[in-house]
């Protein structure tokens, strides 16, 4: 449960919903209000505003945070004041002024808190030496967008690629090349890929990329300049790849994907490396579908 509930608010600081969350603060605003003018000044209500203050500063960040403090602040003092039995305008004047400021505090610890959660996370999800995902964080994300896809029904490319002779490069040329080498294929996949598209280092020379929507016309393209732009570093970066494409169905699962195109990768490094085999998702199973590409 508690494993659950850090994974919902993480995802809250990731990925808020806007709308959602500027409608929550609002509404919660509006009732903490109404009932704090309703109960009078006999009864003090200040924690209560920290509620929408805190959403605002954990999802959307530290300035919206700030906004909804001050407007908490606002909040509380035209409840006291609006009230038959508020207290005089110095009282009003006060009890704003020291809210405000208890509630634009608690903003800045909450988004410092988010951004320091968020970068531990982030820190735990990349690989230090490629700048690219983990296989955990891959997983995760991949099955995310799978999950999308299956409601949109919409077609992917599922990429697996090993490194040709990196082992040889360590050995001829000592590992600080070899990290080089990884580091330049991964600033090159990068480059030449779509700002949507995911990427991981699954490890050592093993590379993965999941390309949702990407449209059959699209991917031959992308591939042949992917293929181009590892060619053209000096010394030449050969690698051997395995491509997935089609359309997401249900049951489909990531290591399902990573297997079908680790063996798609495999039957290029039987061949001598240096080229990829693509592979429709339908033709996995005995179909028609399989062609080479170099």
């Amino acid at each position: 449960m508690i494993t659950s509930l850090s994974r919902l608010l993480l995802n809250l600081h990731e990925r808020p919903n806007v709308r959602a969350v500027v409608t929550a603060v609002t509404a919660l605003m509006s009732v903490i209000t109404f009932v704090d003018y309703l109960s009078g000044p006999d009864y003090a209500f200040p924690v209560f505003y920290i509620v929408p203050v805190a959403l605002a500063a954990w999802a959307l960040g530290r300035t919206p945070g700030l906004i909804v403090a001050v407007i908490a602040g606002g909040c509380g003092a035209v409840a006291l004041a609006a009230h038959p039995d508020g207290a005089s305008v110095f009282a009003v004047a006060w009890n704003a002024t020291m809210q405000t400021l208890v509630y634009v505090g608690a903003a800045l610890a909450i988004s410092v808190i988010g951004y320091l959660l968020a970068l531990a996370n982030s820190r735990a999800s990349i690989d230090p030496l490629t700048g690219l995902w983990n296989r955990r964080r891959f997983y995760e994300e991949v099955e995310r967008e799978l999950s999308r896809a299956r409601r949109a029904k919409s077609t992917f490319a599922f990429i697996f690629i090993d490194i040709d002779r990196l082992k040889a490069c360590n050995d001829l040329e000592g590992h600080d090349a070899g990290d080089r080498l990884l580091g330049e294929f991964a600033a090159i996949s990068r480059r030449q890929l779509r700002r949507t598209d995911l990427g991981a280092r699954l490890g050592g020379d093993e590379f993965a990329f999941f390309l949702p929507d990407i449209e059959s016309g699209e991917l031959g393209p992308l591939i042949d300049r992917l293929l181009d732009a590892y060619r053209a570093t000096s010394p030449p970066i050969e690698v051997s790849a395995g491509i997935v494409t089609g359309q997401v169905c249900d049951g489909l699962e990531v290591d399902a994907l990573v297997r079908a195109a680790d063996a798609l990768m495999y039957e290029v490094k039987k061949a001598g490396g240096d080229g990829c085999r693509v592979a429709e998702l339908a033709s996995l199973s005995g179909g028609p579908g399989d062609r080479p590409r170099s």
